[in-house]
Protein backbone atom coordinates (compact mmCIF):
# COMPACT_ATOMS: atom_id res chain seq x y z
CA UNK A 1 0.00 0.00 0.00
CA UNK A 2 2.90 2.18 0.96
CA UNK A 3 4.26 1.42 -2.59
CA UNK A 4 0.88 2.45 -4.35
CA UNK A 5 0.84 5.92 -2.56
CA UNK A 6 3.95 7.69 -4.14
CA UNK A 7 2.62 7.00 -7.57
CA UNK A 8 -0.96 7.86 -6.75
CA UNK A 9 0.53 11.00 -5.13
CA UNK A 10 2.55 12.06 -7.94
CA UNK A 11 -0.11 11.29 -10.83
CA UNK A 12 -2.43 13.70 -8.60
CA UNK A 13 0.37 16.26 -8.64
CA UNK A 14 0.88 16.34 -12.30
CA UNK A 15 -3.07 16.23 -13.11
CA UNK A 16 -3.39 19.83 -10.51
CA UNK A 17 -0.20 21.26 -12.28
CA UNK A 18 -1.62 20.57 -15.86
CA UNK A 19 -5.27 22.27 -14.74
CA UNK A 20 -3.11 25.19 -13.77
CA UNK A 21 -1.49 25.43 -17.01
CA UNK A 22 -4.66 24.70 -18.74
CA UNK A 23 -6.48 27.67 -16.48
CA UNK A 24 -3.89 30.10 -17.38
CA UNK A 25 -3.48 29.68 -21.00
CA UNK A 26 -7.48 30.18 -21.13
CA UNK A 27 -6.87 33.19 -18.98
CA UNK A 28 -4.16 34.65 -21.38
CA UNK A 29 -6.31 33.97 -24.12
CA UNK A 30 -9.01 36.05 -22.47
CA UNK A 31 -6.93 39.16 -21.89
CA UNK A 32 -7.00 40.41 -25.58
CA UNK A 33 -6.14 44.07 -26.01
CA UNK A 34 -9.44 46.29 -26.61
CA UNK A 35 -9.81 47.91 -30.07
CA UNK A 36 -9.20 51.47 -28.98
CA UNK A 37 -6.00 50.47 -27.13
CA UNK A 38 -4.88 48.71 -30.71
CA UNK A 39 -5.89 52.06 -32.54
CA UNK A 40 -3.47 53.67 -29.73
CA UNK A 41 -0.85 51.08 -30.09
CA UNK A 42 -0.89 51.62 -34.09
CA UNK A 43 -0.90 54.79 -33.81
CA UNK A 44 2.10 54.91 -31.21
CA UNK A 45 3.62 52.73 -33.55
CA UNK A 46 3.52 54.99 -36.28
CA UNK A 47 4.83 58.01 -34.37
CA UNK A 48 7.50 55.48 -33.19
CA UNK A 49 8.55 54.66 -36.47
CA UNK A 50 8.77 58.40 -38.01
CA UNK A 51 10.66 59.42 -34.75
CA UNK A 52 12.71 56.56 -35.76
CA UNK A 53 12.71 57.78 -39.55
CA UNK A 54 13.75 61.51 -38.54
CA UNK A 55 16.60 60.54 -36.45
CA UNK A 56 17.66 58.37 -39.55
CA UNK A 57 17.77 60.95 -40.85
CA UNK A 58 19.27 63.53 -38.38
CA UNK A 59 22.34 60.94 -38.28
CA UNK A 60 22.55 60.89 -42.14
CA UNK A 61 22.36 64.43 -41.79
CA UNK A 62 25.47 64.99 -39.30
CA UNK A 63 27.33 62.28 -41.25
CA UNK A 64 26.91 64.34 -44.60
CA UNK A 65 27.75 67.78 -42.80
CA UNK A 66 30.66 65.62 -40.45
CA UNK A 67 32.22 64.76 -44.09
CA UNK A 68 31.80 67.75 -45.47
CA UNK A 69 33.43 69.76 -42.74
CA UNK A 70 36.13 67.18 -42.87
CA UNK A 71 36.94 67.50 -46.52
CA UNK A 72 36.48 71.63 -45.52
CA UNK A 73 38.94 71.53 -42.98
CA UNK A 74 41.77 69.26 -44.76
CA UNK A 75 41.78 71.77 -47.78
CA UNK A 76 42.36 74.75 -45.67
CA UNK A 77 44.73 72.67 -44.00
CA UNK A 78 46.49 72.08 -46.98
CA UNK A 79 46.19 75.55 -48.07
CA UNK A 80 47.76 76.96 -44.83
CA UNK A 81 50.18 74.50 -45.63
CA UNK A 82 51.67 75.79 -49.37
CA UNK A 83 51.35 79.11 -47.35
CA UNK A 84 53.16 78.50 -44.96
CA UNK A 85 55.90 76.71 -47.18
CA UNK A 86 55.63 79.87 -49.39
CA UNK A 87 56.27 81.74 -46.46
CA UNK A 88 59.10 80.13 -44.91
CA UNK A 89 60.77 80.30 -48.96
CA UNK A 90 60.68 84.10 -49.52
CA UNK A 91 62.14 84.41 -45.81
CA UNK A 92 64.87 81.89 -46.93
CA UNK A 93 64.99 84.07 -50.18
CA UNK A 94 64.79 87.57 -48.27
CA UNK A 95 67.67 86.23 -45.41
CA UNK A 96 69.64 84.81 -48.54
CA UNK A 97 69.03 88.26 -49.92
CA UNK A 98 70.20 90.39 -46.85
CA UNK A 99 73.24 88.20 -46.46
CA UNK A 100 74.41 89.19 -50.07
CA UNK A 101 72.99 92.73 -49.65
CA UNK A 102 75.52 92.69 -46.10
CA UNK A 103 78.60 91.07 -47.83
CA UNK A 104 78.29 93.75 -51.33
CA UNK A 105 78.09 96.37 -48.64
CA UNK A 106 81.04 94.93 -46.90
CA UNK A 107 82.77 95.07 -50.19
CA UNK A 108 81.20 98.93 -51.27
CA UNK A 109 83.17 99.35 -47.91
CA UNK A 110 86.45 98.21 -48.82
CA UNK A 111 86.37 99.83 -51.93
CA UNK A 112 85.87 102.98 -50.44
CA UNK A 113 89.05 102.31 -47.92
CA UNK A 114 90.93 101.51 -51.33
CA UNK A 115 89.68 104.43 -53.41
CA UNK A 116 90.58 106.73 -49.79
CA UNK A 117 94.40 104.77 -50.15
CA UNK A 118 94.37 105.95 -53.66
CA UNK A 119 93.67 108.88 -53.03
CA UNK A 120 96.41 108.93 -50.06
CA UNK A 121 98.86 107.47 -52.55
CA UNK A 122 98.15 110.31 -55.35
CA UNK A 123 98.89 112.94 -53.14
CA UNK A 124 102.33 112.04 -54.02
CA UNK A 125 103.77 113.27 -57.28
CA UNK A 126 106.67 110.51 -57.72
CA UNK A 127 104.15 108.09 -56.72
CA UNK A 128 101.75 109.88 -59.44
CA UNK A 129 104.20 109.54 -61.60
CA UNK A 130 104.84 105.96 -61.03
CA UNK A 131 101.33 105.25 -61.67
CA UNK A 132 101.25 107.25 -65.12
CA UNK A 133 104.66 105.65 -66.42
CA UNK A 134 102.57 101.99 -65.44
CA UNK A 135 99.48 102.87 -67.32
CA UNK A 136 101.50 104.24 -70.42
CA UNK A 137 103.16 100.99 -70.34
CA UNK A 138 100.04 99.00 -70.53
CA UNK A 139 98.77 101.02 -73.03
CA UNK A 140 102.04 100.28 -75.83
CA UNK A 141 101.92 96.70 -74.88
CA UNK A 142 98.40 96.32 -75.98
CA UNK A 143 98.82 98.35 -79.19
CA UNK A 144 102.25 97.89 -80.25
CA UNK A 145 104.42 94.49 -81.15
CA UNK A 146 107.04 94.54 -78.22
CA UNK A 147 110.08 95.53 -80.29
CA UNK A 148 108.44 98.29 -81.68
CA UNK A 149 108.27 100.48 -78.18
CA UNK A 150 110.99 100.92 -75.20
CA UNK A 151 110.21 101.58 -71.87
CA UNK A 152 112.47 104.13 -69.59
CA UNK A 153 114.38 104.82 -72.55
CA UNK A 154 117.92 106.54 -71.74
CA UNK A 155 119.43 109.49 -73.25
CA UNK A 156 123.59 110.56 -73.65
CA UNK A 157 123.03 112.98 -70.58
CA UNK A 158 121.41 110.57 -68.45
CA UNK A 159 117.37 111.49 -69.00
CA UNK A 160 115.35 108.88 -69.37
CA UNK A 161 112.03 109.17 -70.80
CA UNK A 162 109.14 107.18 -69.56
CA UNK A 163 109.01 105.58 -73.27
CA UNK A 164 109.76 105.70 -76.84
CA UNK A 165 107.94 104.35 -80.12
CA UNK A 166 110.24 103.15 -82.66
CA UNK A 167 109.28 104.20 -85.96
CA UNK A 168 112.06 103.57 -88.87
CA UNK A 169 112.17 107.56 -89.12
CA UNK A 170 113.25 107.86 -85.50
CA UNK A 171 112.25 108.05 -82.13
CA UNK A 172 109.04 109.57 -80.46
CA UNK A 173 109.40 110.18 -77.06
CA UNK A 174 106.61 109.77 -75.05
CA UNK A 175 106.53 111.19 -71.53
CA UNK A 176 103.68 110.72 -68.80
CA UNK A 177 102.89 113.70 -66.72
CA UNK A 178 100.07 113.81 -63.76
CA UNK A 179 99.12 117.76 -63.49
CA UNK A 180 96.31 116.51 -60.48
CA UNK A 181 96.45 119.20 -58.02
CA UNK A 182 95.76 122.40 -59.74
CA UNK A 183 92.47 120.32 -61.67
CA UNK A 184 91.45 118.83 -58.52
CA UNK A 185 91.54 123.20 -57.34
CA UNK A 186 89.27 123.29 -60.28
CA UNK A 187 86.89 120.65 -59.29
CA UNK A 188 86.32 122.20 -55.81
CA UNK A 189 84.66 124.98 -57.65
CA UNK A 190 81.34 125.52 -58.41
CA UNK A 191 80.66 128.84 -60.27
CA UNK A 192 82.49 129.97 -63.70
CA UNK A 193 83.87 132.89 -62.08
CA UNK A 194 85.62 130.74 -59.42
CA UNK A 195 87.22 128.72 -61.55
CA UNK A 196 89.07 131.02 -63.60
CA UNK A 197 91.99 131.28 -60.98
CA UNK A 198 92.46 127.48 -60.49
CA UNK A 199 92.25 127.42 -64.35
CA UNK A 200 95.20 129.59 -65.31
CA UNK A 201 96.86 127.28 -62.74
CA UNK A 202 96.28 124.35 -64.34
CA UNK A 203 97.26 126.00 -67.78
CA UNK A 204 100.67 126.86 -66.18
CA UNK A 205 101.03 123.51 -64.95
CA UNK A 206 100.50 121.81 -68.38
CA UNK A 207 102.13 124.09 -70.16
CA UNK A 208 105.36 123.51 -67.59
CA UNK A 209 104.96 119.77 -68.49
CA UNK A 210 105.35 120.76 -72.61
CA UNK A 211 108.10 122.88 -72.08
CA UNK A 212 109.69 120.48 -69.73
CA UNK A 213 109.10 117.63 -72.28
CA UNK A 214 110.66 119.28 -74.98
CA UNK A 215 113.43 120.26 -73.29
CA UNK A 216 114.53 117.08 -72.59
CA UNK A 217 113.44 114.32 -74.62
CA UNK A 218 113.19 116.41 -78.35
CA UNK A 219 117.10 115.34 -79.72
CA UNK A 220 116.94 114.83 -83.46
CA UNK A 221 120.64 114.02 -82.79
CA UNK A 222 120.31 111.16 -80.74
CA UNK A 223 117.92 109.84 -83.02
CA UNK A 224 114.50 111.54 -82.27
CA UNK A 225 111.59 113.49 -84.48
CA UNK A 226 111.37 117.19 -83.50
CA UNK A 227 108.54 116.76 -81.40
CA UNK A 228 107.32 114.82 -78.63
CA UNK A 229 104.07 113.77 -77.09
CA UNK A 230 102.61 114.12 -73.35
CA UNK A 231 100.79 110.91 -72.05
CA UNK A 232 97.71 112.39 -69.53
CA UNK A 233 96.28 108.78 -68.11
CA UNK A 234 93.26 110.66 -66.81
CA UNK A 235 90.83 111.19 -69.04
CA UNK A 236 88.80 114.03 -67.32
CA UNK A 237 92.36 115.87 -66.86
CA UNK A 238 93.18 115.43 -70.52
CA UNK A 239 89.56 117.12 -71.67
CA UNK A 240 90.56 119.68 -69.23
CA UNK A 241 93.46 120.89 -71.52
CA UNK A 242 91.68 120.41 -75.17
CA UNK A 243 88.80 122.54 -74.04
CA UNK A 244 88.04 125.95 -75.90
CA UNK A 245 88.15 129.12 -74.00
CA UNK A 246 88.75 132.11 -75.54
CA UNK A 247 89.42 134.43 -72.20
CA UNK A 248 92.99 131.93 -72.10
CA UNK A 249 93.53 131.70 -76.14
CA UNK A 250 90.36 129.38 -76.99
CA UNK A 251 91.52 127.03 -79.21
CA UNK A 252 95.20 128.04 -79.04
CA UNK A 253 95.68 127.84 -75.22
CA UNK A 254 97.60 125.08 -74.90
CA UNK A 255 98.03 123.83 -78.45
Amino acid sequence: MPDLLIPILIGLLLLVILGLALWMGAQLRALKPHPDDQKAIAELKGQVGAFAMQVENLRQSLTTQQSQVIQSLTTTRDAMDKRLDGAARTMAEVSKNLGQLTVATKQLEEVGKDISSLQDILRAPKLRGNLGELFLGDLLAQILPTEHFELQYGFKGGEAVDAVVKLNAGLVPVDAKFPLESFKRILATESDEAKKAPRREFIRDVKKHVDAIADKYIRPDEGTFDFALMYIPAENVYYETIIKDDEFGGDSALF
